[in-house]
């Protein structure tokens, strides 16, 4: 695949998490760039908060419904982990 069609793949693919985020009123989004660290998993990994566990869980799921449908790909991982002492 083109670098340039691969970027615009991936841009279009953040544009709809980061839609799907801010639909569920996501707090903080943070967006790490890996690409320039040698064995990192993934080139990219996005954080976010939520204020309660059913918000978090409602990001996680918005991210997983709206890729799988408007992109017609599977999220390779998109987690929501419990919240303890305010931290997800």
């Amino acid at each position: 695949m083109a670098k340039s069609k691969l970027r615009n793949s991936t841009e279009l693919l953040f544009d709809n998490i980061f839609d799907a985020m801010h639909e569920k009123k996501a707090e903080d989004i943070l967006l790490l760039d890996l690409t320039k660290i040698k064995g990192a998993n993934f080139d990219y990994f996005i954080i976010t908060h939520g204020n309660s566990t059913t918000q978090v869980n409602a990001i996680a799921e918005e991210i997983r419904r709206k890729v799988k449908t408007v992109l017609r790909m599977n999220p390779a991982h998109a987690k929501a982990l419990p919240i303890r002492n305010g931290f997800c």
